[in-house]
């Protein structure tokens, strides 16, 4: 008896090679007798070759509806959110790096004193 080929959504087709399930894209894969394989094409960029796995808390989970209701997909929501995170917090310690740079700048710090002062003159003046 020949055996079948079947698709991942039921449907099934003979095969004399062994069985074969359908990818996403509906490409028939076939596979030796008594062995079950699965195969799946994703429709991904070039260049997203990692998976990972998360759990999210409530607020992560709210957090994710409101990127998703923008109409984002959950995917490019969860790389946004990573990116954009990322972004800020390199955004801020350079700014924090800046900030302890001038504090150091003894030169700086006399000009801010000298400033600070002729704009009190001023002010007491006015």
């Amino acid at each position: 008896m020949a055996s079948m080929r079947r698709s991942v959504h039921g449907s099934s087709s003979p095969s004399s090679s062994g069985i074969a399930h359908r990818t996403a894209n509906a490409r028939w894969v076939d596979s030796p007798p008594n062995h079950h394989a699965r195969m799946t094409d994703r429709d991904t960029s070039p260049g997203m070759t990692h998976a990972i796995s998360v759990r999210l808390d409530d607020q992560a989970l709210h957090a994710l509806g409101l990127l998703e209701a923008t109409g984002m997909t959950r995917s490019e929501a969860i790389r946004a959110a990573l990116v954009e995170t990322a972004s800020r917090r390199q955004e801020k310690q350079a700014i924090a790096a800046e900030v302890a740079a001038l504090e150091a700048d003894d030169d700086d710090r006399a000009e801010m004193l000298a400033v600070a002062n002729v704009m009190e003159s001023l002010r007491a003046a006015g």
